[in-house]
């Protein structure tokens, strides 16, 4: 019996890119888009900036590094992805997920872009990956 962590893994691993239908890869981009204008925004913020100036003080950076956005600080993946996580929500102004039912008038009240896509983006750049789902690393 697998468990629902594996059922889901297993789900992401066996997607392609034309697996997806069109109107939901709209979808995702249109949030990686709005989290990247939001890590901008909230790495201009004093919360970004405090985590720019520890992870700098640590000693860590290093130019094959993953990007720290709104900075030219690379550093290793986890610490990218933990700055770019704090730049996300700085402004508290991350995505929600949407009612499907009129029961669920506020949906699941979950913010699914805000802690996925630092570590995505991180691990991404680590592994020189691209954009499309599923493709693999450049050589």
């Amino acid at each position: 019996m697998s468990s629902l962590t594996d059922d889901i893994a297993g789900f992401i691993v066996g997607t392609s890119a034309r697996d997806v239908p069109k109107d939901v890869a709209h979808l995702g981009k249109r949030s990686v888009i709005d989290g990247l204008g939001l890590a901008l925004a909230g790495a201009a913020s004093q919360t970004g900036r405090i985590a720019r100036r520890y992870l700098a003080s640590l000693g860590i950076a290093s130019p094959g590094g993953s990007s720290v956005i709104g900075s030219e600080l690379r550093v290793p993946a986890r610490f990218a992805a933990f700055a770019n996580g704090i730049s996300i929500h700085a402004d508290d102004y991350d995505d929600t997920q949407l009612a499907v039912a009129p029961d669920r008038v506020y949906g699941l009240l979950t913010h699914p872009t805000a802690p996925v896509l630092p570590p995505v983006l991180a691990l991404a750049v680590r592994d020189r990956r691209g954009g499309r789902l599923c493709q693999a690393p450049r050589a």
